[in-house]
């Protein structure tokens, strides 16, 4: 095998990996989600953009709710599994799935026909309910590629449905100049209803590849929904505390300051989410990983494999947030525009709070992984009262929408210290712990670099082999004269 045909197989190898594979995918989800904001806030302005945020915060809310009751379980115990039980807990999983997704938008439909809506929500009024299940079968696609540890098919998605809506946006703003016609004003209507749209072509594309593995919707019983749903209960509303940590800010500043603060927060969050995007990845894959090993006899392995991704998640981390609050100015500059300087000290703020996120993380992980979600449960409440508490506390005192982003770091404090009290012995996350982490990291690394300083040169050893193999073929010769 040749040199070059070696290097094509590492490299190969080396792309195909989960771990990169889930990150290419949300990475170029978060580009797609990064050009398609650029775009939208120069197009439709500070409150246009208000409204496209409330409308995403809020679906995206609704979304968590599903997943919490649904995903999260179906993870935990179809991840590893190849027995007759699988394709019945698949089944729970979209009927679970489907009966939510009905509930959710029925509800919406019937905000905005009987009660009235408030400003900024309209949006989400008009669309959610055909958003809800345009995406329902690319959710649950994905779900189960991420139990199977099928990132590859995962990879597909994000980019199906990340990709839609920036490119069909630049068509309309370069059609006038290409084929000489009418310019499209582009709306929030018109953005929504493109959303809903592109992302119902993504889930018939993935349930006709059969990765929603819709098949397996009558085989669901009594028992594998009353098994999803008693985890899923607490996942639930772990999920929606720690989606009302991030939106929650997001709701108070619309009723306290008006849809132009939310647009000017939300440029600061923006940039935040777009670092979050590898930590989500990473945890997408350590998930089943750690449900695996705590299904184990011991809990060496589930400690060990812990350790070492907070140490090199946060390692990894680190740069980037030092390059983050450096050039704050740029990053919101190229966000927003010129129109949002205001934002560059609360992305500052965020940076700190970007710091601890890894570790909070863990301790979220290991709880599910455990099947303590309650414990979850209880460290987001917290988290949650604290954030909703300091803000309207200190936007009264400082009308500083800054001082917003300053609270939130405080939460995720309170919720790394009330979650490392918390957890069991099986799953305790300890300073020493990262430390022999670092120690038998840095070991290996020693290890692999002295393996290589002693191997000699490719045509030494070759010479070498030549030479031991004529000793070998001259041996018998030499015995026999010697015999002679």
């Amino acid at each position: 095998m040749s040199a070059f045909r070696r290097w094509g197989q590492r490299a190969w190898t080396a792309l195909v990996n989960r771990h990169v594979l889930s990150l290419t995918g949300r990475g170029a989800t978060a580009a797609f989600r990064v050009a398609t904001f650029m775009l939208l806030a120069r197009l439709l302005g500070a409150e246009g953009l208000g409204a496209w945020i409330l409308y995403l915060t809020t679906a995206s809310f609704l979304h968590m709710c599903r997943r919490g009751l649904v995903k999260t379980g179906l993870v935990r115990y179809v991840a590893g599994r190849a027995d007759a039980g699988r394709r019945s807990i698949v089944g729970a999983g979209w009927a679970l799935a489907a009966a939510l997704t009905a509930l959710a938008s029925g509800a919406v439909a019937l905000w905005g026909a009987a009660l009235p809506v408030p400003d900024g929500f309209g949006l989400f009024v008009q669309w959610y309910p055909w958003l809800a299940w345009a995406v329902l079968p690319v959710h649950v696609s994905t779900w189960l590629a991420e139990a199977d540890d099928r990132f590859d098919r995962v990879l597909w998605m994000d980019l199906m449905q990340g990709a839609g809506l920036p490119l069909v946006l630049v068509g309309l703003l370069g059609a006038p100049f290409v084929f000489a016609v009418s310019a499209v004003p582009v709306t929030p209507d018109l953005a929504a209803g493109l959303h809903v749209g592109l992302t119902g072509v993504a889930s018939i594309a993935a349930l006709g590849a059969g990765w929603g593995r819709l098949a397996a919707l009558p085989h669901a019983t009594v028992s594998a929904l009353r098994r999803l749903f008693a985890f899923g209960r607490y996942s639930v509303g772990t999920l929606i505390g720690t989606h009302l940590l991030t939106s929650s800010d997001t709701y108070l500043l619309g009723a306290l300051a008006g849809p132009a603060a939310v647009g000017l927060y939300g440029v600061a969050q923006k940039a935040v989410r777009l670092v979050q995007v590898p930590l989500r990845a990473l945890s997408a894959t350590a998930y089943p990983a750690l449900a695996q090993r705590s299904r184990g006899d011991g809990t060496t392995a589930l400690s060990r494999y812990a350790h070492r991704w907070i140490l090199l998640v946060t390692a990894a981390l680190l740069p980037v947030l030092v390059v983050l609050a450096v050039w704050a100015p740029t990053w919101v500059g190229l966000l927003g525009g010129d129109g949002y300087a205001e934002a560059v000290p609360v992305l500052q703020w965020f940076v700190l709070y970007l710091a601890l996120a890894p570790l909070d993380r863990m301790v979220g992980l290991l709880f599910d992984s455990i099947e303590k979600p309650h414990l979850n449960l209880v460290k987001v409440s917290v988290m949650l009262a604290v954030n909703v508490a300091g803000d309207v506390l200190v936007y009264r005192l400082t009308g500083s929408v800054a001082a917003v982003a300053a609270v939130t770091t405080l939460t995720l404090t309170a919720g790394v210290v009330v979650g490392l009290a918390m957890l069991p012995a099986e799953a305790t996350l300890r300073f020493q712990g990262v430390r022999r982490a670092a120690m038998r990291l840095g070991v290996r690394l020693r290890s692999i670099l002295s393996t290589r300083d002693r191997r000699p040169p490719r045509r030494e050893r070759q010479e070498e082999t030549v030479d031991s193999s004529m000793q070998i073929e001259d041996s018998p010769k030499r015995a026999h004269g010697v015999d002679s």
